[in-house]
């Protein structure tokens, strides 16, 4: 029930897009970017909120048992504790960027394959199944391995 409400959410909005949307926009780019959405959704649905709710026990056990156990070790670790979140969450800024940069690069590549799928009639019939493969090898060697680069508290991530 739910995957079909999301299903008519996604159509109703892809319905609504202007024309001028799907002129700048690939139908693989497309097709990528909903196909991985909905993975995402699906897992983040499935699994991931049940390891959420796990860990969350789990640390709150862990504490108590500190507390009960050594009550000014545990003053000591819920102390240190802001210090990580906060590199965690600058951490995690960067590589969101980076995964959604590889992501754009997924979808080009999925466009150009989704391209040459639909003329292939016609690249066969003019003989230019060179520019198709000099097109998919400029595409695809481009860097694909994202690098993070330290900068005190402004990390940033690259594909290289």
């Amino acid at each position: 029930m739910g995957g079909q409400r999301s299903a008519r959410a996604r159509h109703r909005h892809l319905d609504r897009l202007s024309l001028a949307y799907y002129d700048t926009h690939r139908t693989g780019t497309l097709l990528s970017t909903i196909t991985d959405d909905i993975a995402t959704i699906q897992g983040f649905a499935s699994s991931t909120t049940l390891g959420i709710v796990i860990d969350l026990l789990t640390i709150a056990g862990m504490l108590g048992l500190m507390f009960w156990l050594e009550w000014d070790f545990a003053l000591v670790a819920v102390a240190v504790a802001p210090f990580f979140a906060a590199v965690r969450h600058a951490v995690r800024k960067a590589i969101k960027a980076a995964t959604r940069e590889l992501r754009q690069r997924e979808s080009d590549l999925l466009g150009v394959v989704q391209q040459g799928l639909e003329s292939i009639r016609v690249v066969n019939a003019f003989g230019r199944q060179e520019l198709e493969r000099s097109t998919w090898r400029t595409r695809a060697s481009r860097p694909s391995r994202p690098r993070c680069r330290r900068g005190g508290s402004n990390r940033s991530c690259r594909l290289s």
